[in-house]
């Protein structure tokens, strides 16, 4: 389960949606049809967040039944079903969602996430792309259609994703994350350099960033400087088979062939205890 997702669907922060029952009251004119469908649609999310995905869309149901033309409820019916294998009912939901409401970036976002688990890439793209044309700073969207983009080979459609995204908030450091990750794929390695160090600078000890900030260093022939970000990620993440390695690349090419041959024994060890017998 992936808990960001999930935290997102189920906040009552995310922007573009009422931020609390008291405003919708005053929106509604104390209608208390609309107030009660709030009510259980609310609760319908405390169940989200807690994973409790069948008792979350029994509460939209019931939301929906009060109400039926509740966007919101639609669409977490539709993540609540789709959590519980039900695609088909998920993409109803969703579907009817952005009937009600057309400028539901959050619906388009799930069907993308359905059609990619379809292996659907080129409907998912297409999802991905009308959520953020209707949601500009939807982080998520840009790291999904990224990655599809990537595995389908259009390097440069993804990055003017990436940048794209990088233009509308500079803060996100996935995507500058994203950015160098492809620089890399072009072996343009100052460029993902940059980039993977303007990553870091906003997010400081996430693992990924220091691990490949590392393995470009190290490519670049810049052992030393590489030394300091794969320890890092090895402290931070002792269990990582790739980060022992190497780390440990980067003592050998340093000449502390002791220590090197500590972490490629650790990396071993790793892998041989992950074995799937």
């Amino acid at each position: 389960m992936r808990n960001w997702i999930k935290r997102f669907f189920s906040s009552s922060d995310r922007q573009g949606t009422r931020a609390s029952l008291a405003e919708v009251v005053v929106d509604v004119n104390n209608n208390s049809q609309l107030v009660d469908s709030l009510k259980t649609k609310e609760r319908g999310d405390q169940h989200l967040h807690a994973g409790n995905f069948a008792a979350a869309a029994q509460c939209y149901r019931e939301a929906i039944a009060i109400d039926p033309d509740n966007a919101k409820a639609y669409n977490n019916l539709g993540f609540a079903l789709n959590e519980q294998g039900l695609a088909e009912d998920a993409q109803e939901a969703l579907t009817r969602a952005l009937a009600i409401d057309p400028s539901m970036g959050d619906a388009h976002y799930l069907l993308g996430t359905i059609a990619q688990g379809q292996q659907q890439a080129e409907l998912a793209c297409e999802h991905f792309r009308k959520a953020l044309e209707l949601a500009p700073d939807f982080e998520f969207a840009y790291r999904d259609l990224t990655f599809l983009l990537f595995q389908r080979g259009l390097l440069a459609d993804a990055k003017q994703v990436v940048l794209q995204g990088i233009a509308h908030n500079p803060h996100l450091a996935n995507l500058h994350f994203y950015l160098g990750n492809l620089y890399h794929e072009e072996q343009q390695l100052d460029l993902a350099v940059a980039s993977f160090e303007r990553a870091l600078s906003i997010a400081p000890d996430q693992i990924d960033f220091l691990a490949n900030l590392g393995l470009v260093l190290l490519k670049k022939n810049q052992p030393a400087e590489a030394l300091p970000f794969l320890q890092k990620a090895v402290a931070l993440n002792p269990e990582h088979a790739g980060y022992h390695n190497t780390l440990g690349n980067a003592l050998a090419d340093l000449g502390q062939l002791d220590d090197a041959v500590e972490n490629y024994r650790k990396a071993l060890a790793v892998r041989w205890n992950n074995l799937d017998y």
